[in-house]
């Protein structure tokens, strides 16, 4: 019931008329990690507060497109456009473009940057994102910058997290161009054909919705009318294969159908496939970081900067993993203009009793914010973001092969094969839609007489 599921649900529909699907959903409602608080005339996102419009961006924007969404996006103010690092006890701006890199502070970089263009390529199956970045633009440069980035992303260790996992364009712009540069270079000389709608978000870092993130799948969830099989809070327990149909066992019995589209962790997955030794231990055991968020907001005006937020590297061992200013970000979504909202983002090895205290000694030291807090907000999205050791592609590829292999009625999708951003998982759904339609649908129906009601599900 997360986004990867109610997308995949959507066009699997579209691309295959008359298509019944179940979808099961432990959780009370849709949306997965995408939720909107909205009480007080305050909003504040639970998870993800944004999508970038390019990238797999486009794909998001062409559902929003079918959706009919269109007067419901907002875009992120044009003062977002400004970012910065908490660093060496003090906010530091990001240059906004490579030529006042020139100009700023951080031109101290330039030589690493240079170099990385004329630097040999590693033909290297995967590698640690440290060990990529220290070699293509020298270590203090990927402490400085990469590593905030990670930690803003994944919340985890440079030093441990795949290359090839978590930024696959990049690690292929080396293999490719032997050269980041010169693959990002050629990245941006590449045209894609746009819908108008696409091409008026290309010039903004971020788009949203009027009343938040959970516009997105409420709006997939209405779209399906009584098409949809929808079955909350049903845990799936369960999971086995019998004469190349699939049965998925709840709390409530035992459910038979011809396909089954997991959009589960794969530590769950796994857990569902005990009467299956051979499948199971081809599943790959992933490690998941929580991140706790305090929401806060203020009756004024409080921040004396404009921007979107910052990130603080790791060398600051500093509790937090950073900072956004939603009403910076996207001030069209609170009704007192003058009001100031803050979202802090912690690391999951701080308790929660103690992250209230902490948020406003940060407040304080790193913003000078003094004035009490009108309102907070304490959210904990537990085992939320999947941590890709190095050599997981290769292992992940290893279990799609034996599913293939043996013929079994899977796919396995979601956050750990798609990528971990809402753009990844509504284009990898999208596209998992269109392939299984055309690859696998006409063996089923062949298989089951042409049979053209067939069930599916997505756990």
């Amino acid at each position: 019931g997360g986004i990867s599921g109610l997308t995949l649900a959507y066009y699997l529909q579209k691309e295959v008329t008359g298509l019944d699907i179940s979808l099961f959903e432990k959780a009370p409602n849709v949306g997965g990690w995408i939720q909107t608080d909205i009480e007080k005339g305050l909003l504040f996102e639970k998870g993800p507060r944004g999508c970038r419009p390019r990238g797999s961006g486009l794909s998001t924007l062409s559902l929003i497109e079918d959706l009919n969404l269109h007067k419901e996006v907002i875009t992120a103010s044009s003062s977002s456009k400004q970012r910065y690092i908490y660093s060496e006890n003090k906010l530091q701006a990001l240059p906004k473009h490579p030529l006042k890199f020139l100009f700023s502070s951080w031109n101290q970089y330039l030589p690493s940057i240079l170099r990385e263009w004329l630097k040999k390529s590693h033909a290297s199956q995967d590698e640690t994102i440290y060990s990529f970045f220290s070699r293509r633009f020298g270590e203090k440069f990927t402490y400085t910058f990469i590593d905030p980035l990670v930690l803003g992303i994944y919340g985890g260790d440079i030093k441990k997290l795949s290359m090839q996992a978590c930024f696959p364009k990049v690690f292929q712009w080396e293999r490719e161009y032997g050269s980041v540069l010169k693959g990002l270079i050629a990245a941006s000389k590449r045209k894609i054909k746009l819908t108008p709608f696409q091409e008026r978000f290309q010039h903004t870092p971020l788009f949203s919705f009027k009343q938040g993130m959970q516009t997105l799948p409420q709006s997939l969830l209405r779209s399906f009318k009584h098409t949809l099989d929808l079955q909350l809070q049903q845990e799936a327990r369960v999971l086995e294969f019998n004469q190349s149909q699939a049965q998925v066992h709840t709390q409530n019995g035992m459910q038979t159908y011809d396909w089954v589209f997991s959009t589960l962790s794969l530590n769950t997955l796994a857990s569902l496939l005990t009467n299956y030794p051979k499948l199971r231990s081809y599943v790959p055991s992933l490690y998941y970081k929580s991140i706790n968020i305090f929401a806060c907001s203020f009756s004024n005006k409080v921040l004396h900067r404009n921007g979107f937020g910052y990130l603080i590297p790791s060398k600051e061992t500093s509790p937090a993993l950073g900072m956004v200013w939603d009403s910076q970000v996207f001030p069209q979504q609170q009704e007192d203009k003058k009001a100031t909202r803050l979202s802090l983002l912690f690391k999951d090895s701080i308790s929660l009793n103690e992250i209230p205290s902490t948020a406003q000694s940060i407040l304080n030291n790193h913003l000078g914010i003094k004035p009490q807090i009108d309102e907070t907000r304490l959210y904990q999205a537990k085992k939320a973001i999947p941590q890709f050791p190095v050599g997981f592609l290769n292992t992940l590829n290893q279990l799609q092969t034996h599913i293939k292999d043996e013929n079994y009625p899977l796919s396995v999708v979601g956050q750990a094969v798609s990528g971990v951003s809402v753009n990844d998982c509504i284009d990898y759904s999208k596209r998992l839609a269109y392939s299984w339609s055309r690859e696998i649908l006409p063996g089923l129906l062949q298989k089951y007489n042409q049979r053209r009601t067939l069930n599916s599900i997505n756990v």
